[in-house]
């Protein structure tokens, strides 16, 4: 059997994912070693002058950056609406009437503490998902060449477990992020920034704080995922195998 690619062999990619990076693949490729995959996710004649390369061409930093930029990018444009609806969703203190419409808590909002308002913690966010999202990715592609989803045909099972897979490594690295900036969101907060933040709800909640949403985040996010990426593969494999037209496809 050719042993696992070691920590050497995967690209080192940006320092701060780096080593959350080679926790999972190594897991994972240790795993593919057990259930009978010789070369386990990183086969030798994948390499490439750039790294390791996927299924699709394309290394699996490339993943992780791609992923990371595109995180970054979905949360802070739409920063605002999320913190628009964190409001509306908020339980409210005794006496305190919520915003019942969209318009008019935007317009709220703005009166009482103008644009940055609504950007309140966003620098939580983006600390976050920039990480969570490279490893979502990253952690995707691996998964799918374990379980199979890169076998000819369609491989429902294979994707929608790769799915869950990557959610569960993006939503326990998000969620502590997620616990900061939604507490940072809420009217009224009485924090004035993220190290504030964090510190205060350590010290009165403790560690576990930081994780309350986890199950149920994973509740709503792994149907989601498995769903989302079982689909996605098929129609990808239908359409390169000539399933559609090719001027539909195009479009």
């Amino acid at each position: 059997l050719t042993p696992p690619a070691t920590a050497g062999d995967i690209p080192s990619g940006i320092p701060i994912w780096h080593s959350l990076y080679r926790i999972v693949v190594s897991w994972i490729s240790v795993q593919a070693i057990r259930m009978g995959d010789p070369h386990g996710i990183l086969p030798v004649e994948h390499a490439s002058s750039n790294g390791v390369e996927c299924d699709d061409g394309l290394t699996y930093r490339t993943h992780m950056i791609a992923g990371a930029v595109a995180g970054m990018g979905e949360h802070m444009v739409m920063y605002p609406v999320d913190t628009i609806k964190t409001r509306m969703q908020a339980l409210a203190h005794p006496g305190m009437q919520l915003d019942k419409s969209l318009a008019r808590a935007i317009k709220s909002a703005r009166h009482r503490e103008g644009v940055r308002g609504l950007y309140k913690g966003v620098t939580a966010v983006a600390l976050g998902a920039g990480p969570s999202h490279a490893l979502y990715f990253a952690s995707y592609e691996a998964a799918k060449q374990l379980y199979g989803g890169n076998e000819p045909g369609h491989q429902p099972i294979a994707t929608a477990a790769a799915g869950v897979t990557a959610t569960v490594v993006n939503d326990a690295c998000m969620t502590p992020w997620d616990v900061v900036k939604q507490r940072m969101q809420v009217s009224h907060s009485p924090y004035g920034g993220i190290l504030q933040c964090v510190r205060e709800t350590y010290r009165a909640e403790g560690a576990r704080a930081f994780f309350k949403s986890f199950w149920t985040t994973l509740v709503m996010n792994v149907p989601y995922t498995a769903i989302h990426f079982a689909t996605y593969e098929s129609c990808k494999t239908y359409f390169s195998s000539g399933g559609g037209k090719e001027g539909e496809i195009k479009d």
